[in-house]
């Protein structure tokens, strides 16, 4: 290309014009970079194209670009033509040409800069890059020269290790484990105050949460344990893995100088080099599994003789190729037919050759697997008897190592599982019987996922055997029982037992049901669960009979608690009154009365009496409502004189009891005329009045009203007792008062509210009350608004309502 432009530039600028766009750029570029450019700044700049993977960009104090490395085109997605055209600004999305200018102004030359940004490939991917960039003179112009790598990895890699970290931490506070960090750079441990504590001291006593290595293995670790901790931190940094982790069990020394154990479990964390710069991880003294694990052996030991009487064959044999037996128990005979002393040591006949040929390499294999593990091993396989018959065995047994990690022999139990073996075709039957089963049949896998639903499970549910199969059991749950059951239930079953209890559980249809579940975990031979099974029987309608009875009870309890309260209040209220008018009429019969004292005493009949009448026609009105046998009477009513009345006969009584009476009216004039039944808004204030009077000692009562969007609210409010939250519900219930005791301080007979309620609701409106101990009370109630402007005639409503 470049003697092409050249040859086009000698033809003249018509010539040029007949250029590519690609090579005018370029021709551009080469002009440009020859005035700004000298030549040994090329010379400098040649070696950026033999860098191998980072991007390594030359450009001016105004962000144009000047020069550029292969590796810059390929991380960037730009040809080399393509990034002379650009400035740094397309390419770095945290770009600001003013601060660009003014950062390079003022940096002195040849002094190296760290930071990250974020760079824009040509395909508008974003990625971070950290970028590491210098700015020189030549010719009296001033260059930045910058080196932008790809530190994404590097990024993930801390998040991940950050993530790690945390949930370590979180785990560890619910454990109790001490955690520690080794800072590779700085070379020191950070610990928490659990991990002092597990070595019984504190950081205070040590001299803070920092501790150099050395000064570490001197002061905590056994010495006969510290090499092996030595290898396993060597380990750790040289690994290649970043996924590394390590859990090993060693020997301490406890601050008193006793010695312990302690289970280390540790992690690493690299940079984007792949080089381990940090290890953490978490402590946990294991010194008393340590001293049982010790006792357990003792135990074993002291056990040993009696696996003779034990059905199978204990034994001890060596880890070789003819399972070399140096210890059988006497059930050898009834399950191989051979005495003992024909197997012992290999005398007369090797165990291997006792097992059938096609079990011998499997056996074998299992076992060296199980050994390097250090796990148990389980195993089922094919004996040849004495006798030349075939058996079915398990053999579960385990090894000894000594304190090398080497095996000295192995322990186990060989039993005749033939038997077992015959009945799995006997469980192909049972299966047969387990789809015809009334109950509803799930199994699931060891995930909870379905594998097996019988025909009932289908019928209840409504559920198709195609649908339920594979999907988590945990499907059928309902919103209506409560997520603590369903965590019991799956805490129960992991822990290898079954668990039973009653469900509520969502059919296809969304339907709720009652089931009775039983569910198990089913174990392989290897003693890990593989499946559950859960059945269920559906105890709907049996739940909800036993709920109507229960309520049923309830009802019948509570109204007849409520029936014995009334009449022993109805017997205190009557006799009240009725002792007032008996004992003061017969004081009237006394001679030598004076008028004075004979109008008080009639004062005081009257006023029983009333009292006694208003009781009678409670009762008489409560009687009524509940037999439908009262009616409304509507008409227009003026709501403003109504409650001025009643205003002005309650403030005389308030005043007689050293309370301040307010009046708050709060209505338009359109809104005071209304069609309703003013006697029983009447009765419905004045009984709320009559409950403020009582339960006010001392403040104010209010009566007032106010208009809401196509109804009005008439309230009571009073700076009495108040009420408790929990009765603020049954106050309108008959024979109900927020103080239910023999003894209370205030009278009544608790009839009052409902058949305020009562009227209330036979008008289309409803109560309610705000209230709280100590504070007062209001009552509100509503009453629609129906204008009352035309002629109204009287309408009779036989409205039945329930109390």
């Amino acid at each position: 290309m470049p003697n092409r432009v050249s040859e086009y530039k000698r033809a003249g600028m018509k010539e040029l014009n007949k250029l590519t766009k690609e090579e005018l750029i370029r021709e551009i570029k080469r002009l440009r970079m020859k005035e700004k450019k000298p030549a040994d700044v090329y010379s400098h700049y040649k070696r950026l194209g033999e860098l191998a993977h980072d991007s390594i960009i030359l450009n001016n104090e105004n962000g144009e670009i000047i020069e550029a490395n292969g590796s810059a085109c390929r991380n960037l997605g730009y040809t080399y033509e393509e990034l002379l055209s650009m400035n740094i600004g397309d390419i770095d999305e945290g770009y600001n040409s003013n601060e660009f200018s003014n950062f390079w102004k003022n940096k002195p030359v040849e002094k190296q800069y760290l930071f990250e940004t974020k760079h824009r490939r040509k395909d508008g991917t974003v990625f971070p890059v950290e970028i590491s960039a210098t700015a020189f003179i030549e010719n009296g112009q001033k260059f930045i020269t910058g080196t932008a790598r790809d530190i994404s990895k590097r990024i993930e890699t801390e998040a991940s290790g950050l993530k790690a970290k945390a949930q370590l931490t979180s785990a560890m506070k619910i454990a109790q484990l001490g955690y520690w960090e080794y800072d590779v750079q700085e070379d020191y441990f950070i610990f928490d105050d659990q991990f002092y504590s597990i070595f019984r001291t504190t950081a205070e006593k040590e001299g803070g949460y920092k501790m150099r290595p050395e000064e570490y293995a001197k002061k905590f670790l056994h010495p006969d344990d510290q090499k092996i901790i030595a290898e396993e931190m060597k380990n750790a940094l040289e690994t290649k893995d970043p996924d590394y982790s390590r859990q090993i069990e060693h020997r301490i020394i406890y601050s008193d100088g006793l010695v312990g154990y302690i289970n280390v479990r540790f992690f690493i964390v690299k940079d984007d080099t792949g080089k381990t710069i940090k290890t953490y991880g978490a402590n946990q003294d294991i010194t008393d599994r340590k001293k049982i694990e010790l006792a357990v052996m003792e135990s074993e030991k002291r056990l040993f003789n009696i696996l003779n009487n034990l059905q199978g064959m204990a034994y001890k044999c060596k880890n070789d190729e003819y399972w070399t037996m140096e210890y059988i128990s006497a059930g050898c005979k009834t399950l191989t037919g051979y005495n003992v002393d024909e197997l012992i040591d290999s005398k007369s006949l090797p165990f291997n050759e006792i097992i059938h040929p096609d079990y011998r390499n499997k056996v074998w294999n299992k076992v060296q697997k199980a050994l390097h593990q250090k796990k148990q091993y389980s195993i089922e396989y094919k004996i040849i008897t004495k006798d030349k018959k075939e058996k079915w065995v398990m053999d579960r047994g385990s090894a000894n190592f000594d304190d090398k990690g080497n095996v000295m022999d192995l322990e186990g139990l060989l039993t005749d599982i033939t038997r077992l073996k015959e009945t799995e075709q006997e469980l192909i039957i049972l299966s047969k019987a387990v789809d015809q089963a009334p109950a509803l049949i799930v199994i699931t896998d060891k995930s909870g996922n379905i594998e097996y639903v019988n025909p009932k499970f289908s019928e209840v549910t409504g559920y198709t055997f195609d649908e339920a199969i594979k999907q988590d059991f945990r499907f059928l749950n309902s919103d209506k029982q409560s997520e603590l059951i369903y965590e019991e239930v799956w805490k129960t079953i992991l822990s290898g037992r079954a668990w039973s209890g009653e469900l509520i559980s969502k059919k296809k249809n969304e339907e709720l049901y009652w089931e009775n579940a039983l569910v198990s975990p089913i174990t392989n031979p290897e003693g890990k669960i593989t499946h559950f099974i859960a059945i269920m029987e559906d105890i709907t309608s049996k739940k909800q009979t036993e709920f109507e009875l229960i309520r049923a009870k309830e009802k019948a309890e509570e109204s007849d608690r409520l029936k014995s309260a009334f009449l022993a209040n109805m017997s205190h209220e009557i006799r009240t009154p009725m002792n007032g008018i008996i004992g003061f009429s017969s004081l009237l019969t006394g001679k030598n009365l004076s008028k004075e004292v004979a109008e008080y005493y009639k004062s005081l009949i009257i006023k029983s009496s009333n009292q006694l009448l208003i009781i009678v026609n409670n009762i008489i009105e409560i009687s009524k409502i509940e037999s439908g046998q009262v009616h409304l009477n509507l008409g227009k009513v003026d709501l403003k004189n109504l409650l001025k009345e009643v205003s002005s006969e309650f403030s005389y009584f308030a005043k007689e009891k050293g309370l301040d009476f307010r009046f708050g009216l709060q209505l338009p004039d359109e809104y005071t005329t209304i069609v309703t039944d003013e006697l029983k808004i009447r009765l419905t204030i004045s009984n709320l009045l009559n409950n403020a009077l009582k339960f006010t000692k001392n403040g104010f009562i209010e009566l007032g009203a106010k208009y809401n969007p196509k109804e009005i609210h008439i309230y009571i409010k009073d700076s009495g007792i108040g009420i408790r939250k929990s009765m603020q519900d049954k106050i309108f219930q008959r024979f109900r008062q927020a103080e239910e005791t023999h003894t209370r301080e205030y009278g009544g007979t608790g009839l009052g509210l409902s058949i305020s309620k009562a009227y209330v609701e036979m008008l289309d409106g409803k109560i309610w009350i705000e209230s709280n101990i100590g504070e007062g009370t209001t009552f509100y109630f509503s009453v629609p608004f129906k204008p009352g402007s035309k002629k109204e005639k009287k309408q009779v409503s036989q409205k039945k309502i329930k109390i």
